[in-house]
Order: C-alpha cells, then structure tokens, then sequence
C-alpha cells in the first residue's frame, strides 16, 4: 500500500493518506470482513448510491436488514425505481419482513422512488449463482445480504456487465411474483 500512496510508513508508524470515505465513489473491489464490519454496510449503502436511474437488486436470499440500506441510499433524484428479486424464504416472508417492506415502499413513494419486491422460484434461477446490484450503467458483483451484515469474507466487486446483467435481471423479472400481493 506504501507504493501505491494509500498509507505512508515510517519506523513503525503508519500514516493514513487517502481516506476510503472521502473517495467520490467506492473502489472497484472492496474486501468484505468481520473486522470491518461497519464499514461493510457504508460500502453497501455507498454502492447502491452510485445507481442511477434505478436499483436492480438480485439476491437469492436476500434479507429485509438491507431495507435500512435502500432507505438510506435511495434518492428521488437520481432513481425512480428499485427492484428486488429473491427466493421466497422463511426470513424475508413473514409477518415483520412484509410489514417493513410496505412501509419503505410508502416512504420511497413520497420520494417518486417505487419500490417492488420479487420473488422467484428456485427451478427458474438455478443457472444464476452470484448476486449483483446494476445501476443504468454500473453493476457490482456482491455477495448475499447475510454475508455482508456477518462480516464473513468475500468482496463487493465492479463489474462492466451491466447492460447483459440488465438483461438477465429483467428475463427473471418477468416470470417472478410479488413477495406481497397487496
């Protein structure tokens, strides 16, 4: 890190030179540990700010905890849509989770921002097995929701698929339904 002027180190003291929070947006790889465990939520949040247009998010299992993230992260004047696509699971279908969702559909609808929420039967994924979140024109390869809430290792990555991820995104789109059939 020395050669690449992000930390400068001189007998045993170790000067931080560019600050990752100051950056205008996130790296292209961020590293994904329990030991930063909250800066793996700003990153998360950071990322889905750097969409423009709209949020697609594909998480097989995602969890409603990454709710707060969107609700922080969604701004009525660089998107007017998000999108989740999941599984149907225990955690993400029950009583509080459907709740939560409504509610933050309602707030982001006061922000010309519309909310909808997916899901997909495991038969017709099967052939996807990594997660992405896509923007018009970013896309990030990210791991599940649980791994970057537990800290567990892995790497939000960008990826210049966005236009073929879109495609794929909107294909899995269309034969899923809504977690809430209100």
């Amino acid at each position: 890190m020395s050669s690449t002027e992000v930390i400068r180190y001189h007998r045993g003291r170790i000067e931080v030179l560019i600050q990752p929070s100051q950056l205008d947006s996130p790296p292209s790889s961020v590293f994904v540990s329990r030991a930063t465990s909250y800066g793996n939520k700003v990153w998360l949040r950071r990322i889905l700010e750097e969409c423009e247009g709209f949020i697609y998010w594909l998480d097989k299992h995602f969890l409603p905890i990454a709710l707060e993230s969107l609700w922080e992260a969604a701004d009525g004047n660089r998107v007017s849509e998000v999108r989740i696509l999941s599984l149907r699971l225990e955690q993400n279908s029950g009583r509080k989770a459907l709740r939560d969702y409504r509610d933050l559909r309602g707030e982001l609808g006061h922000r010309g921002i519309s909310l909808e929420w997916r899901v997909v039967d495991s038969s017709q994924i099967k052939d996807t097995h990594d997660r992405w979140i896509i923007g018009v024109s970013s896309a990030r390869n990210v791991p599940d929701v649980g791994t970057i809430y537990s800290g567990n290792h892995s790497e939000l990555n960008r990826s210049e698929q966005s236009k073929a991820l879109q495609k794929l995104f909107d294909g899995y789109w269309h034969v899923a339904q809504p977690i809430d059939p209100q």
